[in-house]
């Protein structure tokens, strides 16, 4: 953007004769944000930017730069700039490689020239103090230059926060799978117990979580962070299951270790190299895998 103005998106939705492309959002970036639009290929979030900067036609609701409704005003009347990959400099190049270039032709090395662009947009977002909106794929760019990330699927915003926030606190299962570095397992409500909701996963385990009641039947699902699960521990009731290393993969570290069990080919573990090394465990081995309640996430589900 031009200069420091909230983006107000109401509503919005963009269709391609039978194809909805963007449906129905709306999100309201802070004046001075840098937000990421992230998802994979597909999701919307390149029409999402379009539409915001008057390259694209709104099919229905409105945006608003600042005061303004600027729904139907040409992009020279909107006050905005929009960088284009395909107008690039280099259009085989995505918007960091473009900005990484002359690094590159001085002989600095990939992940350092990476680094280095990254440092050079968010200060040079700062240092104008202007609105940025950035169309990525990358979790990795999202989180290192976003103040607010927005995880679009399939036209339509799955979660809108920090960066820290959807890491740490996904909204939903695609969030916390596409973001990774989570187990996602899903199940069905069978009752409560002291507080808690316990539900039945594929393979006769049952487990349970903190949360609201749910209706018995009512399908579940929760997150885990890979670094948040102890192998070799017995679980607490609920709170894990048994299963079988199916891959050991040493990291330096760290150890991922790769696990079938609660309906789950590869629950992932992460574990420091000292303990690992302390209580090792081989590809075939029965572990138990255990958790913290507060470390388990109950997930949202979009409407329909």
């Amino acid at each position: 953007m031009s200069k420091a103005a909230e983006i107000d998106i109401v509503s919005v939705s963009k269709v391609y004769g039978a194809t909805t492309a963007v449906e129905g959002i709306s999100l309201k970036i802070p004046a001075g944000t840098y937000c990421c639009l992230l998802g994979p290929s597909g999701c919307g979030k390149t029409s999402t930017l379009r539409m915001i900067a008057g390259h694209e036609s709104i099919s229905s609701g409105d945006v608003r730069l600042g005061n303004t409704v600027v729904t139907h005003l040409p992009p020279a009347r909107r006050g905005t700039a929009m960088m284009f990959q395909s107008y690039a400099l280099f259009p085989h190049l995505d918007l960091i490689d473009n900005v990484a270039f002359s690094l590159k032709m001085k002989g600095v090395g990939k992940e350092e020239r990476r680094a280095k662009a990254l440092d050079m947009l968010k200060k040079l977002q700062t240092s104008l103090g202007i609105t940025f909106v950035h169309v990525t794929h990358s979790q990795e760019e999202a989180m290192a230059l976003a103040d607010l990330i927005v995880v679009m699927n399939d036209g339509r915003i799955e979660q809108a926060a920090h960066p820290r926030i959807v890491f740490e606190r996904p909204a939903t299962a695609f969030v916390a799978r596409f973001m990774g570095d989570h187990n996602v397992i899903s199940g069905r409500v069978t009752g409560s117990r002291d507080g808690m909701v316990v539900f039945d996963v594929p393979g006769g385990v049952t487990l349970a979580t903190s949360g609201q009641d749910r209706e018995t039947g009512e399908p579940i699902d929760i997150a885990i962070r890979t670094d948040h699960v102890r192998i070799g521990d017995p679980p607490a009731a609920g709170l894990g299951f048994t299963g079988i290393v199916s891959n050991v993969e040493y990291r330096g570290s760290t150890v991922k270790l790769s696990v079938n069990g609660a309906g789950i080919d590869d629950f992932t573990v992460i574990v420091d190299d000292t303990s690992f090394f302390a209580r090792p465990v081989a590809v075939g081995d029965a572990v138990p895998i255990a958790w913290d309640a507060e470390d388990a996430i109950v997930l949202g589900r979009l409407d329909s």
